[in-house]
């Protein structure tokens, strides 16, 4: 089950957080680039904000936008890299951390990634985006008890959170509690019924519950067995 975490940490780089990355700035280049990131037009997004990048490296906003695609175009190190200045102990802005903390997840380095992260939630603790990638960074230690708590954190900020649901669902299984993992994972997939950007998850999603029914009647049908050998002897 650990492709399926993998795939919804990339789902929180697909989707996350633009529309809180507010531009102060102005300037027009930067609202299209944005534009092309919110279209999913990554590449374009790139190759302009490089361009950006080069000519104003001491723009935060720039800096942290260039950071943030590079970011879901998994080119881990150099986002670190570019990031690096506005995650010094000073900065307050919470988004360079989450980006450069899931960067450092996606390159597997779980100790640092759950540092920065750990900064993030200092500096914005009713952030959810946070709390579920902090609680992935806990699945992939195969830490599933601690992910769990985090999980529920995240679902007293926003209940029925279908990134949450789904992580709530594999931590759940991790540990055993199955019944619960079945309710989750049917609740991330009627919360996410009318989301497309989940198609791919739901389907995951689907066929796990299938191989998990399955798995459930197999035992069944075993214990019924064995019991029908020893009233046999």
């Amino acid at each position: 089950m650990k492709k399926l975490t993998f795939a919804l940490c990339l789902i929180f780089i697909a989707t996350g957080l633009i529309a809180k990355n507010k531009i102060t700035s102005g300037q027009l280049e930067l609202d299209v680039v944005l534009q092309l990131e919110k279209t999913g037009n990554l590449s374009s997004a790139e190759a302009k904000l490089g361009q950006l990048f080069a000519r104003a490296p001491e723009n935060s906003s720039i800096r942290l936008a260039y950071g943030r695609v590079l970011t879901k175009l998994a080119k881990n190190s150099d986002a670190i890299e570019v990031l690096s200045p506005l995650t010094s102990p000073s900065q307050q802005d919470w988004r360079a951390w989450f980006w450069a903390g899931t960067a450092m997840l996606l390159n597997n380095d779980l100790e640092n990634a759950g540092a920065f992260l750990d900064e993030a939630l200092a500096r914005e603790g009713e952030e959810v985006a946070i709390w579920v990638q902090r609680a992935i960074v806990e699945q992939q230690k195969e830490n599933s008890q601690a992910a769990v708590y985090m999980l529920q954190i995240a679902d007293n900020l926003q209940p029925n959170n279908p990134d949450v649901m789904l992580n709530f669902a594999y931590a759940n299984e991790a540990i055993g509690e199955i019944s619960k993992s079945i309710i989750a994972y049917k609740h991330f997939l009627k919360s996410s019924t009318s989301d497309r950007r989940y198609g791919k998850l739901r389907s995951l999603v689907l066929m796990r519950l299938a191989e998990i029914e399955n798995a459930r009647t197999k035992q069944a049908t075993d214990k019924l067995n064995a019991v029908s050998s020893v009233d046999n002897i």
